[in-house]
C-alpha cells in the first residue's frame, strides 16, 4: 500500500482557514495604474513608473510567502473580514465610506484584529474625487500600521 493510499482518506475534505487576507481593489489598481509611482520627474511625466499596484500587492504576498503564511484575497465587495486576524490593505486609493467604515469596524472588533496599510489609503472616493480627512481610518489609526514607503519590486 503506498503512502497516498494510507493517507488519502485522512486528507479527503481537509481545508486550509488562512488568517491573513490581502484587500484587492481593481478601482484602486486603474487608478493607480493610470497615476503610478514613478522613478523621477513630476507625477505627471512620462518616466517609467517604479511601481504599480500589482508590485506593491506582490511586495505584500512575497512577504507573507517567506513567512510561509498563507493569505486570502478579499474584494471591497466583501462584507465581513472577521474570520481573519491580519487585514492587509496595499494602496487603497479609492474606497468609499461604506468601505472604510467596514475596515475601521473590523479594527475596532472584540477579536482585535489588525490591519496594514499601503501609502494612499482611502484618499479618494469614487470618481477620484480627494477626501480628507480620511477620519474612518484615522479613528483607528492606534491599531492600524500604516507603511508609505515600500520599496519598489
Amino acid at each position: 500500500m503506498t503512502e497516498l493510499q494510507r493517507m488519502g482518506p485522512q486528507l479527503v475534505g481537509m481545508q486550509l482557514h488562512n488568517q491573513v487576507a490581502i484587500l484587492w481593489s481593481r478601482d484602486s489598481m486603474n487608478a493607480l495604474n493610470f497615476m503610478p509611482f514613478t522613478s523621477s520627474g513630476p507625477q505627471w511625466s512620462f518616466a517609467p513608473p517604479i511601481a504599480d499596484y500589482g508590485s506593491l500587492v506582490r511586495q505584500f504576498d512575497n512577504a507573507l510567502y517567506t513567512l510561509n503564511t498563507g493569505a486570502d484575497f478579499v474584494f471591497p465587495e466583501t462584507t465581513d473580514f472577521s474570520q481573519y486576524k491580519l487585514l492587509i490593505v496595499p494602496e487603497l486609493y479609492i474606497a468609499d465610506e461604506v468601505l472604510l467604515q467596514r475596515i475601521a469596524d473590523y479594527v475596532k472588533g472584540a477579536n482585535e484584529n489588525s490591519a496594514v496599510l499601503g501609502a494612499r489609503a482611502g484618499a479618494a472616493a469614487g470618481g477620484c474625487r480627494i477626501q480628507l480627512p480620511r477620519g474612518r481610518l484615522y479613528e483607528v489609526s492606534h491599531r492600524v500600521n500604516v507603511f508609505p514607503c515600500l520599496q519598489p519590486y
